[in-house]
């Protein structure tokens, strides 16, 4: 598994994020993908991965996102 992409969570740490369109092309690929999970740590966020994901969301806008702000009452 160390030697295999893989595209479970979605890291927009600094260039990471510039796997996202990607990632989330190989996920749509299979029908059984309910989630696409996007995941950062504030202190590793740029002005790169944060323009990179305002751009995902535009070009993605026909897909319903959510923070975990949505879930917390649901806890």
């Amino acid at each position: 598994m160390l030697t295999k992409s893989t595209y479970s969570v979605v890291s927009l740490d600094g260039y990471k994020s510039s796997f996202l369109e990607r990632a989330f092309k190989a996920f749509q690929k299979n029908k059984d993908n309910e989630n696409f999970v996007i995941i950062g740590h504030p202190k590793s966020m740029s002005e790169y991965s944060l323009k990179k994901l305002d751009n995902f969301i535009i070009k993605n806008n026909e897909h319903k996102f959510r923070t975990v702000r949505d879930f917390q009452n649901e806890f």
